[in-house]
């Protein structure tokens, strides 16, 4: 006789279909819009919290799919884990594979497209939150914000739950209740997976306070909110929310009149509402902030879940919502590359909301040519297990060769970064400081060896400050020796020349170099001058004004060089940008103006604050015709996105000529 019981994977199809919820499909609809809104900078706050939406109906929904196939008898890690894979791998390799391609073609092969790898293979070897974490850093910094995968880590986070709680769920449904139990009534059978759940729960949640505030000694890392944010012990306890929930829907303990469910659903709609609208990028999230999501959206669930219907439940399951919901997974994965790569092309404040509108062309065509039809198919689940595999490989394979090779290949970028490596760095970069230093044993010994076109006992000039002020070095020795004048400089990474302690420097004794060099201001043989630079302008540099002035000691502060990236923005290795198709070394002047806007009203702040100090501003050496370019006269003059190299330093021979001209007098 044949058998013609249901195989598995259709008994799961037809339990899928019965199960289907329109309101939670809806809610699927409201997250996902609300993240698009948000990076689409449109002015919802705190819509990046649709994640915590997501994550807590995956907690509801995995957990009531776990209860049904064990209570069937039919549940199967493999069937489970191949069931994800075919759900969610396709669309995401092609979705990261197409943002490879894109990356090779537009984004800059040094920097960049590294970036962009590095979180593709995370992305399908599910750790693209701990490869951010290791890379990049926290969510809303620049240098995060123009990766065209960083949306991926939420992904990640919710692979490593699918990967992870079936076992301890499916644990506590079978061997704890044969081994604490001595009955097998379902609502005895589900106390020890619901206090299991609840352990792991209140672990996780704890675990997230302790890590977004930064609570000792339990904060174990140095980046605490950044792990609260990406790890997924931090977030875990969203997923256990909702899983708690399913769990006691499981047990019959969720019944509300009609007016209990509508007044349960409002609750819920006004947490969520109120999480969009108040919860904003400088908000210690997820901390408790983060209970608003996930509370709205667990109350939501669960009065959806009475037989009794209500307006908010009827609300989220109308037709347009629910087919939103049936789309949000494409959506999620598509909306954030096309917005990255568009602000990328596209100058314009529009890029960002267009880019959102145009995802979703590809979105859909995703979701109807590839989610839907390899979901639907029946394959045996080895065989899906095998392909998930296979698909994986290769495209971490081809994210390698983005990481190592990329568009390096070019010939304009090879000669160009061939220069870049080759080139000379300013003449005192021996004398400048990075990271650590012995006050006692090296400041004696670099006193004698920082001193360029003279010697101690000549007329001099102190060159003083941080990075940008080592950079500029060749421009001042080269004017100072025009003038017979000696300089001698000293600088250190992130150090300030002040007078008050510097609060935060790469060099950890900033403020005994500071002295030092106090001190020989202030002996018998003075500087002629002082020449100043920095990055921006530091917290306290009025002080050190002052303090010169009334040495009568003459200043100079050369003004930052234009610089080819936003100013919190990590450095890149070459000052141009674009990939195998966009590569340039030219700027937009308005680009460069409003990378250091910030730095450009600070600077003419204190100019007004100072009329006698003697500002310098090289970006007429850079700009003209309202273009920059760190590419002047046919020679690469910049080391990096903001120093110059030794060429670019000489270019500022003349500015400090003309200066020490106007504050010195005649040669």
């Amino acid at each position: 006789m044949t058998d013609r019981r249901p195989n598995a994977q259709q008994l799961i199809h037809s339990k899928n279909a019965r199960h289907r919820r329109p309101d939670i499909q809806g809610l699927r609809a409201v997250a996902v819009l609300a993240v698009i809104a948000f990076h689409a900078d449109l002015p919802i706050p705190g819509g990046f919290t649709g994640v915590d939406v997501f994550f807590v109906i995956s907690g509801f929904v995995i957990t009531q799919l776990i209860l049904r196939r064990h209570a069937a008898g039919v549940f199967s890690y493999r069937e489970f884990y191949a069931r994800r894979a075919q759900r969610l791998l396709p669309a995401l390799a092609l979705m990261v594979v197409i943002v490879f391609t894109l990356s090779f073609l537009v984004q800059s092969p040094f920097g960049d497209q590294q970036q962009t790898a590095l979180v593709g293979i995370g992305s399908m070897l599910l750790s693209a939150n701990i490869v951010i974490i290791r890379s990049v850093g926290a969510y809303f910094v620049p240098l995060v914000e123009t990766n065209p995968l960083l949306h991926t880590w939420s992904l990640s986070v919710e692979e490593q739950f699918y990967l992870l709680f079936p076992i301890a769920l499916v644990l506590a449904l079978t061997w704890l209740p044969r081994h604490l139990t001595r009955t097998s009534q379902e609502n005895t059978t589900l106390a020890p997976a619901i206090t299991v759940v609840t352990v792991i729960t209140a672990t996780s949640f704890v675990l997230s306070l302790m890590w977004s505030y930064g609570i000792e000694p339990l904060s174990l890392t140095s980046q605490p909110a950044t792990w609260a944010f990406y790890q997924a012990p931090a977030r875990a306890w969203e997923f256990g929310v909702g899983s708690l929930l399913a769990l006691a829907a499981a047990r019959g303990k969720i019944s509300l009149t009609t007016r209990g469910s509508t007044g349960l659903g409002v609750i819920g709609l006004a947490l969520v509402v109120c999480g969009f609208l108040l919860i904003t990028p400088t908000s210690v999230f997820p901390g408790v902030w983060a209970l608003l999501p996930v509370l709205g959206t667990a109350a939501l669930i669960a009065a959806g879940t009475t037989m009794s219907p209500n307006p908010i439940s009827r609300g989220l399951g109308a037709a347009a919502m629910s087919r939103i919901g049936d789309w949000s997974y494409s959506l999620y994965l598509w909306h954030w590359p096309v917005i990255v790569f568009l602000v990328l092309l596209w100058d314009s404040p529009w890029a960002a909301p267009v880019g959102a509108i145009l995802a979703i062309g590809p979105a859909l065509a995703s979701y109807r040519f590839v989610e839907q039809p390899i979901r639907r198919r029946m394959v045996p689940r080895g065989t899906i297990l095998m392909a998930g595999l296979l698909t994986s490989l290769v495209v971490v394979v081809i994210g390698i060769a983005l990481l190592v090779v990329g568009s390096r290949f070019i010939p304009a970028v090879q000669a160009l970064e061939e220069e870049r490596r080759t080139a000379t760095i300013s003449e005192a970069a021996g004398c400048f400081l990075p990271t650590e230093l012995s006050p006692e044993v090296d400041l004696p010994r670099l006193s004698e060896e920082c001193w360029f076109g003279g010697s101690p006992g000549d007329d001099w000039i102190l060159l003083a400050g941080d990075s940008h002020a080592s950079h500029a070095s060749t421009g001042v020795i080269e004017a100072a020796g025009q003038r017979g004048l000696a300089v001698f400089s000293i600088t250190g990474g992130a150090c300030p020349f002040l007078t008050d302690p510097v609060a935060y420097s790469d060099l950890d004794e900033c403020d005994a170099l500071n002295n030092y060099l106090w001190k020989m201001i202030e002996s018998d043989a003075p500087p002629s001058a002082v020449v100043l630079s920095n990055k921006g302008v530091p917290q306290g540099v009025e002080s050190t004004i002052a303090r010169l002035e009334r040495d009568g000691i003459p200043i100079l502060w050369l003004r930052d060089v234009p610089r080819w990236s936003p100013a919190d923005q990590g450095i890149q290795h070459l000052p141009c940008r674009g990939g195998a198709l966009t590569f340039e070394c030219e700027f937009p002047q308005h680009e460069v103006e409003a990378n250091q806007a910030v730095t450009r009203s600070a600077e003419e702040q204190l100019r007004q604050s100072f009329p006698e100090v003697t500002f310098l501003d090289s970006r007429d050496l850079f700009c003209s015709a309202g273009t920059c370019s760190p590419i002047q006269d046919g020679q690469l003059r910049y080391a990096d996105n903001e120093h110059l190299n030794n060429a670019g330093s000489g270019r500022l021979r003349s500015l400090f000529t003309d200066a020490l001209e106007q504050t010195l007098g005649p040669a």
